[in-house]
């Protein structure tokens, strides 16, 4: 009965610390766990963080490229290069000439003869 009362004393100690050695890997696991989720807490801060600054950045970059285009538009009006859109003073002083009369075309009445409506001189 001796043996037998030694063997479950050594029996006990042997489960207890297999017992305490599962706990104590189970607090350890937890414990990593734990810091686990607090890095990832800190990673997701960082992220969006960035992300706003990120926005941030494109948002003053477009206002920055439409201040540029109105200030560009507002000081350096397109015009057109064509010769008949430009008139120089000594190339037509007609224009200039307050007495110069102009002759138009008569207008042909519509009512006389709709076959006399064409222009003349169109090789009609």
């Amino acid at each position: 009965m001796f043996y037998f009362a030694l063997v479950f004393l050594f029996l006990t100690i042997v489960f207890g610390c297999a017992s305490i050695s599962n706990s104590y890997a189970s607090a350890k696991q937890a414990e990593a766990a734990i810091e686990a989720s607090q890095t990832a807490q800190l990673a997701l801060g960082g992220q969006i963080i960035i992300s706003i600054l990120l926005v941030l950045v494109v948002v003053i970059l477009v206002f920055i490229i439409l201040a540029l285009l109105y200030r560009f538009s507002k000081k350096n009006p397109i015009t057109s290069q064509h010769p008949m859109n430009r008139f120089l003073e000594g190339g037509y002083p007609a224009l200039l000439n307050t007495d110069t009369q102009y002759q138009f075309p008569a207008l042909q009445d519509e009512t006389k003869n709709e076959s006399s409506i064409l222009p003349s001189g169109w090789g009609w």
